[in-house]
């Protein structure tokens, strides 16, 4: 059993654009922690303005942005006190990353817990306070592709250049939250985003060096 270490309740919403600088921190702490100060600064520039392109120039309804958040368990009431449902997913309740975890103890961590776990007013009510802390992002572009782009009719010369819709990106999250599952909860709320509005496939790309 850890001592005096801190435990947070995970959970997944939808991502607010007053949040664009605090996922682009996020972004760079997931893929650049130890890019050089020029790439970082391009790096960043070009996160951000992606950003502000899908909060400001794609339609709601054709965008899917959700962020993972983090807040320590001391800040909610015990599970028998919760009076109001949230309309937050939530995931698996776990310790900070103060020593490594036992096969049964990862094998928890990945374990869903009730949304009712985390009342949604709660939930407001802690972010002016700092205590909510973004932890991981995904995004959907789910905007009627041309057909130059459907899977069909792309080449490995043109998937390079071109993503088929609807198409999931910039799945991370921090190094100090993972192996607990959130990314794989950031990936199934798109997965649903993409559902319900009647798509059955979701795509994205993966580098064949990556190792994560």
């Amino acid at each position: 059993k850890e001592e005096n270490s801190i435990t947070f309740t995970y959970y997944i919403r939808e991502g607010k654009r007053s949040e664009i600088d605090e996922i682009t921190d996020l972004l760079m702490d997931a893929f650049h922690a130890d890019s050089q100060p020029a790439f970082d600064s391009y790096i960043r520039r070009y996160k951000l303005n992606h950003l502000k392109m899908m909060f400001d120039a794609m339609d709601e309804k054709d965008r899917g942005l959700f962020v993972a958040c983090a807040v320590p368990n001391l800040q909610f009431p015990a599970a028998n006190d919760l009076s109001s449902p949230s309309s937050q997913t939530s995931i698996a309740t776990t310790s900070s990353p103060t020593s490594q975890p036992t096969q049964s103890e990862e094998s928890s961590r990945t374990a869903h817990t009730p949304a009712s776990t985390i009342p949604t007013n709660l939930v407001n009510a802690t972010k002016p306070s700092q205590n909510e802390q973004i932890i991981g992002f995904c995004s959907v572009d789910g905007r009627t592709p041309d057909p130059s782009s459907k899977i069909e009719f792309l080449t490995p010369s043109t998937l390079a250049s071109s993503a088929p819709r609807p198409y999931l990106s910039d799945l991370g999250v921090s190094p100090l939250h993972r192996r607990r599952g959130i990314g794989e909860s950031l990936v199934n709320e798109c997965e649903k985003w993409a559902m319900n509005r009647g798509y059955n496939t979701l795509y994205l790309k993966v580098d064949a060096r990556n190792e994560g």
